[in-house]
């Protein structure tokens, strides 16, 4: 019964990990879209709000690419856990 737990604990940690480094991959082919990814790593630190704020402004230029409401959320999540 141990094993099977630190098993599932294993899998959800490997989870988990994979999420983020999808939503990084995400983030980094969105923003570099438009502009280098160097331009977004000097705003790490900034909360959720700003971050929301920021994406909001730049998804709606002409040249920014159509993403989906989870997509622009993961985005915005993945962003604001940067510091």
């Amino acid at each position: 019964m141990k094993s099977l737990l630190l098993i599932v604990g294993g899998l959800v940690l490997t989870a988990g990990m994979a999420v983020a480094a999808g939503d990084e991959a995400l983030a980094r082919r969105v923003c570099t879209s438009c502009h280098s990814f160097k331009r977004v790593e000097a705003r790490f630190g900034q909360d959720q709000a700003a971050w929301e704020k920021l994406v909001g402004r730049m998804l709606a230029k002409g040249a920014a690419p159509q993403i989906s409401d989870a997509e622009r959320a993961a985005v915005v999540q993945w962003l604001a856990s940067q510091k």
